[in-house]
């Protein structure tokens, strides 16, 4: 049933079979009108629990990039959560072009830095959405996102049954921080930082309010003090804007030295599909 119902995901019908690169363009590009819709009282309930987004096992775990992570070894947890994750998968898939940057037009970062899908199930996939790739290629497209700033995303719902996708996401076009920006407040509770990892303001900060600013702040966790900024960790979702902006490198991302991040996250992962 598992396999069923993931490759009902990719091939449920013959039309769907023959949908092309440009029908996905085009859904992404719409993506924006229906995350606003589903704010609507009425109309974004229903389009909520019928839409992936809505499932209360979906997730979409952030991992905040190399230069805002402190504390020795954690410096690596990018490349080690993303190493792990391809060591243990069976088949890897990489689509030609980043399907967010492609649809809005990206002109800040490459689309061709694109999702990389792990899992035996990856392989019923459309042919457009891309071709195998080994373990090494991974990471080495992987490294080559890093190194222009993009942030690594692990997303999962219900219908990827042993498939996981890796993004690496821009803050401009990415369609999960779309969601954080324009749909409702029930999805942030679908975006987690990795466990362990929290959002420190240090010293440094001069209440200069640019984290603060409106709209920065997708899931509205940040608030100035009397003496500097301040974070609510239960809401932050670790997506590392704010330490971007912060021009006196006030905020930075710890993790706590007892919790093994990469442990624990790849522990969250199993419990919701199996990518061997």
């Amino acid at each position: 049933m598992a396999n069923k119902t993931a490759e009902s995901r990719w091939l449920p019908s013959k039309k769907k079979r023959e949908r092309t690169w440009e029908d996905e363009l085009k859904f992404m590009y719409n993506l924006p009108k229906a995350f606003r819709l589903t704010r609507l009282p009425i109309v974004g309930r229903c389009l909520y629990r019928k839409n992936p987004v809505g499932d209360p096992q979906a997730r979409n775990w952030i991992i905040p990039v190399n230069q805002v992570i402190q504390r020795g070894k954690s410096m690596a947890l990018p490349m080690e959560v993303i190493t792990a994750l391809f060591q243990k998968a069976s088949y890897l898939k990489r689509s030609p072009a980043c399907i967010c940057r492609t649809a809005y037009e990206c002109q800040k970062y490459p689309r061709d830095i694109a999702c990389i899908w792990m899992g035996r199930n990856s392989k019923v996939m459309p042919e457009y959405w891309g071709q195998e790739i080994s373990r090494d290629e991974a990471i080495a497209h992987a490294k080559k996102a890093l190194a222009q700033g993009l942030v690594p995303s692990i997303v999962y719902d219900k219908t990827m049954v042993n498939l996981l996708a890796l993004c690496f996401c821009c803050d401009c076009c990415c369609d999960i921080r779309l969601g954080l920006r324009l749909g409702p407040r029930a999805f942030w509770e679908r975006v987690t930082p990795p466990p362990g990892v929290t959002a420190v303001v240090d010293e440094n900060c001069s209440l200069c309010g640019e984290c603060a600013q409106n709209g920065l702040c997708v899931v509205e966790a940040i608030s100035l003090g009397e003496t500097r900024a301040e974070i609510d960790i239960d809401t932050c979702v670790a997506c590392g804007r704010c330490a971007a902006v912060c021009p006196e490198a006030a905020i930075h991302f710890e993790i706590d030295p007892e919790v093994n991040v990469v442990e624990m996250l790849l522990s969250s992962i199993g419990e919701r599909t199996d990518i061997t």
